[in-house]
C-alpha cells in the first residue's frame, strides 16, 4: 500500500490496493472532507474513489460502504462510512468503522 503525503494534500491508492482498512479511510475522509465541506464535495469524494453511496432525505446522513475488504471461508469486512450534515447540507460528523457479515 502507498500513501504519499506532498504538503496538505494525501495521494492514496487506497482503493486500488489489495488491503484496505479503517485508519486509512478515515485518514482520507478526514483530509479530504474536513468539517463544513458541501454535499456536493461529498458526491465527489466518494465519485473519486469509486465508492457507493446513498443519501437518505429525513437523517440528513450519506452512507457509503467499501466492500469485501478481507473475507475468510465465514465472514467478510467492509468498511461502512457515515457522513452527517448539518441543516445548511454542510459536512458536521463523520463516523466509519468496519463492519462483519457472515452466514
Amino acid at each position: 500500500m502507498i500513501v504519499v503525503a506532498i504538503g496538505a494534500v494525501i495521494i492514496d491508492t487506497w482503493m486500488h490496493d489489495d488491503v484496505v482498512d479503517q485508519d486509512l479511510v478515515e485518514a482520507s475522509i478526514n483530509q479530504e472532507l474536513p468539517v463544513g465541506s458541501s454535499y456536493r464535495a461529498i458526491e465527489e469524494y466518494f465519485a473519486k474513489h469509486d465508492i457507493g453511496y446513498s443519501f437518505v432525505e429525513r437523517e440528513n446522513r450519506f452512507y457509503g460502504l467499501v466492500p469485501n475488504i478481507r473475507k475468510t471461508l465465514f465472514t467478510s469486512a467492509s468498511i461502512q462510512i457515515m457522513l452527517t450534515l448539518d441543516n445548511q447540507r454542510r459536512l458536521e460528523h463523520t463516523e466509519v468503522k468496519t463492519i462483519y457479515t457472515g452466514p
